[in-house]
């Protein structure tokens, strides 16, 4: 380091932050037993509800109040908020309507993705049961969490799959030497005597 001009080490420092790992999962929330919570925390994902989430066993979850605590109804929402970004979200909806009412009709849900940097980036209209692919209705750009609020009584996750992005453990610590790196440099230009 010692022949290393001082930007090459404030570009290799830059280069650190951008190196990233990604971590596939895939949540089953029909395995996970019965219980209710404020707040589910899983890996690199937080999700939060209108009221409390309802996880059911063998038949994913719904939100506590309305209807019914067995789905999403009618004004209720769910967040996804992830501990960085994600892509390639999906999630699958199992039971999809108003009671009584034909499955697929537009509006059953609204669907409200953000960016990286928290700028929501619109909302849609999505129906039906099966896979909702959350990350190809905003262009696949990473999204820092997403909101679904039902429009009907019955909006039921079953499923859910992302990956996340997750910072490499080491970035911070290259980022520190890059720049104690500069510094050191620094301080022994202004040290040596001028020829």
């Amino acid at each position: 380091m010692k022949n290393m001009p001082c930007s090459t080490i404030g570009i290799m420092a830059i280069f650190s932050i951008f190196t990233l790992n990604t971590h596939a999962t895939l949540v089953d929330f029909s395995n996970m037993g019965t219980f209710q919570t404020n707040v589910l925390s899983l890996t690199h994902l937080t999700i939060t509800g209108s009221a409390d989430l309802n996880i059911r066993n063998l038949n994913g979850f719904g939100v506590i109040g309305g209807y019914s605590d067995k789905a999403i109804d009618s004004s209720e929402f769910v967040t996804f908020n992830f501990d960085y970004t994600a892509t390639d979200i999906k999630y699958y909806v199992m039971a999809a309507g108003g009671l009584g009412a034909t499955p697929g009709i537009l509006g059953e849900a609204f669907l409200e993705a953000f960016d990286s940097g928290g700028a929501p980036l619109g909302v849609l209209d999505i129906s039906g049961t099966g896979w909702h692919r959350v990350s190809e209705e905003f262009g696949n750009v990473p999204l820092s969490s997403f909101r679904v609020t039902a429009n009907v009584d019955n909006h039921s996750i079953h499923d859910m799959s992302y990956n996340a992005t997750i910072p490499e453990p080491a970035t911070a610590l290259l980022l520190g030497i890059g720049g104690l790196g500069a510094w050191f440099l620094r301080r022994n230009k202004t040290n040596l005597p001028k020829i």
